[in-house]
């Protein structure tokens, strides 16, 4: 017990605040409110580097606040005022879009707000788009009878290259379906636009509540930013639909019959075409327009896959084709067929693995008997990077790789992969080399890349370089191995 004039405090186990019991003498004391719904006037926040900016000031509600602390660090330049929660100062380093957390305290209690900050070099957009409202109509729908639309309307912006695409995924009740769409402008423009996504529900699609899993935006400048559902759901954002038909096709397309014709090839003198053929049946939805099969050489590194199509029947019942050209010097031996996936309108998929094909008795193989197979990869003698340096400021810029590449048999495909990292991120572009000298044994080729307007300064890097030969064979060149070979791979944008 207390003595007299003591006040006693007591610890209540997840409590907020402490509780300050009563003195004897019948005077007492109390903790102030908790400080909540601590927001600030700019939030997100744009600054530009080198130049000092409006001091961004907090508010709240609740009782007074007596401290504050961010977590993490502000970017370089940037102070937090530990007393009045005020953000001020000149930013001296670029820093790209991050989330600061910033903690309003007294001694009753704390509140958080995150606050986001990017810094940018002058000229350029270093922002992703930013969602203003959004809206899904109607929520309820009925695919029993027909297809059915549901719109999403988007209000998005964009500081300064204008929003380029995006893209959003439904998630169906039991998580094992998709239903996908990109964005279409309806009104404004890319800096301040309305935009719409039309999401089409088959006929039988799955029954209850559909989600809203993320929405995708980017813009012009190649920056990109997500919102998952759970952050839509903060924001009060709507991120439901609901279809309640009376029936849904819940069942997969079954396998019926497969072939796979000739069962003997040979690419000694000149490619030859494989063609595999299944007939499948649906109950209901009927077979998507997606059917792919998978085709792997003996050695595990040809491979070739692509999308079969309906020759007879009908989406019910129907029988489907897909015919692979095997390139001359293709891989000697016994060809697999790896998988066939296919999936139906109602988004009920499924995939057979070559041992399930085999195990339903059905034939997965062909065998190449060519005298002369090319199973090398490509080899990369050379490569530069021009210019070393751009200005994306006033427009867009054309950075060139200049390699020089060899293949022992088949020729080099006319296909390549670059990754090409920003400062803050890494994109793969699928290219096109162009071939200026000699041929695909041994050739001079360039591929060029677009580095848009407002693109992140700073230094770029070729990540990875990815080639292969007309046989199926490929290379990968990660950016160490690169620099081990004593190539460039880097250029720098407004340094």
């Amino acid at each position: 017990m207390p003595r007299n004039g003591q006040t006693s405090v007591r610890i209540v186990p997840h409590a907020i605040a402490l509780m300050v019991l009563c003195a004897c003498d019948g005077s007492s004391s109390a903790l102030p409110a908790a400080p909540a719904g601590l927001a600030y006037s700019e939030n997100p926040a744009v600054y530009l580097l080198s130049n000092a900016i409006e001091p961004n000031v907090p508010s709240s509600r609740g009782g007074p606040v007596t401290s504050y602390a961010v977590w993490p660090p502000l970017p370089a330049g940037l102070t937090l005022d530990r007393s009045s929660g005020v953000i001020s100062g000149t930013p001296t380093s670029v820093a790209v879009a991050g989330s600061y957390h910033v903690t309003a305290a007294n001694g009753g209690g704390a509140c958080t707000a995150t606050i986001r900050i990017t810094v940018k070099a002058e000229g350029t957009d270093a922002s992703a788009p930013e969602l203003v409202t959004l809206s899904i109509a109607p929520t309820t729908i009925d695919t029993s009878t027909e297809d059915q639309v549901v719109l999403l309307t988007a209000h998005l912006t964009d500081d300064l290259s204008g929003v380029s695409g995006g893209s959003v995924t439904f998630s169906s009740p039991s998580g094992f379906k998709s239903l996908f769409a990109s964005p279409t402008q309806a009104s404004g423009d890319g800096l301040d636009g309305i935009y719409t996504f039309t999401i089409t529900a088959p006929r039988y699609t799955e029954l209850g509540t559909w989600h809203l899993m993320g929405l995708q935006v980017s813009d012009n400048a190649g920056n990109v930013r997500s919102f998952p559902e759970t952050e839509l759901v903060s924001r009060g954002l709507p991120t439901t639909f609901v279809n309640a038909g009376a029936s849904s096709d819940t069942a997969g397309p079954q396998l019926r019959a497969l072939a796979v014709a000739p069962a003997t090839i040979d690419t000694t003198e000149q490619a030859q075409l494989v063609t595999v053929t299944a007939r499948l049946v649906d109950d209901l939805a009927g077979v998507g327009p997606f059917v792919s099969v998978a085709l792997r050489g003996p050695s595990g590194t040809g491979f070739f896959s692509g999308g079969a199509r309906r020759i007879s029947g009908d989406a019910l019942d129907g029988v489907y084709t897909f015919t692979v050209e095997v390139p001359r010097y293709a891989e000697s031996g016994t060809w697999h067929l790896e998988d066939l996936s296919v999936s139906d309108r109602a988004g009920n998929a499924g995939r057979l693995s070559e041992p399930e094909l085999v195990a339903l008795g059905f034939p997965t193989t062909f065998v190449n008997v060519g005298t002369v197979s090319d199973t090398a990869a490509p080899q990369l003698l050379a490569l530069s990077i021009t210019p070393t340096i751009i200005d994306t400021r006033a427009q867009a810029q054309t950075v060139t790789l200049t390699v020089r590449l060899a293949d022992n048999l088949s020729g080099m495909a006319a296909f390549a992969l670059v990754g090409l990292a920003s400062p803050s991120s890494t994109a793969y572009l699928g290219v096109t080399p162009t071939l200026v000298w000699g041929d695909g044994l041994d050739g001079i080729y360039e591929i060029t890349i677009d580095v848009p307007r407002y693109a992140e300064f700073g230094t770029w890097h070729l990540t990875e370089l990815w080639l292969s030969d007309n046989a199926g064979n490929r290379a990968s060149f990660p950016e160490a191995e690169l620099r081990a070979l004593g190539f460039p791979t880097t250029f720098g944008n407004g340094l």
